[in-house]
């Protein structure tokens, strides 16, 4: 991990970060989030969730079901999320608890969101090294990750790598191209423009916050990578 600031140009922040489990190497970190305290949470790729404070990383939470972390996802109330390999855990106090009741058993978690009313979305799929249909996954919460339901009507893609909300209450998921929910439990295609044949690997705003961009790769044997932008969606937030 490397700090950069308008003062420091890429200074490791290492100290107390443990080599994964059986191997000489630092883990793989998914994704981070700013803490509500300042701290930083990681999500690492074998050894669970870790916190930045104070100049150290330690371990974040106790009780994590898998340790291999994907994604995570702070509500505005400061509730942590976690997606992993097998379902959703959230942080009660400082110990892990499953919030995967209603997910499918043991498929990777690769992206949590939630929309402008508090409706949660976790976007599931199998890595390519993974054994497993590459067919992705969409389920809803209503109730802060008690129970999720499929939310996948109109939505025939492969993983889901990424999610994205906007102030207005879209969603928009990133798998083999990009999918819009018109609700909890309907999604539409919406590449107008954009060869079919690209991939959606990440979704980011812009400087002003008004637009979607995304990414596509076309598939081998001359993979490219490809920026692509929306018409103007105000308020893009949530898992980029």
């Amino acid at each position: 991990m490397f700090l950069y600031t308008t003062a420091v140009h890429g200074r490791a922040i290492n100290t107390g970060m443990a080599n994964l489990p059986g191997y000489a190497v630092l883990p793989f970190i998914k994704d981070l989030k700013i803490l509500s305290n300042g701290d930083l949470a990681a999500a690492t790729y074998g050894s669970g969730v870790i916190k930045y404070n104070s100049g150290t990383w330690s371990q974040y939470g106790t009780g994590l079901s898998n340790l291999y972390a994907n994604c995570l996802y702070l509500t505005t109330a400061g509730t942590l999320f976690v997606g992993t390999d097998a379902g959703v855990n959230t942080l009660v106090g400082t110990a892990w608890s499953q919030a995967s009741t209603g997910l499918t058993a043991n498929k990777p978690v690769r992206a949590i969101v939630a929309d402008a009313s508090g409706t949660m979305y976790a976007g599931l799929g199998f890595y390519v090294y993974q054994k497993g249909s590459i067919v992705g996954e969409l389920f809803y919460s209503t109730n802060s990750g008690a129970l999720w339901q499929t939310a996948g009507a109109g939505f025939n893609s492969t993983s889901v790598v990424c999610l994205a909300a906007t102030s207005p209450g879209a969603v928009f998921a990133a798998a083999c191209g990009l999918w819009q929910t018109t609700g909890p439990n309907n999604w539409l295609f919406t590449m107008t423009g954009v060869p079919l044949a690209n991939n959606v690997l990440q979704t980011v705003k812009n400087q002003q916050g008004d637009g979607l961009l995304y990414a596509g790769i076309r598939p081998s044997p001359f993979p490219a990578v490809r920026a692509y932008l929306s018409p103007p969606i105000k308020g893009l937030a949530g898992h980029l």
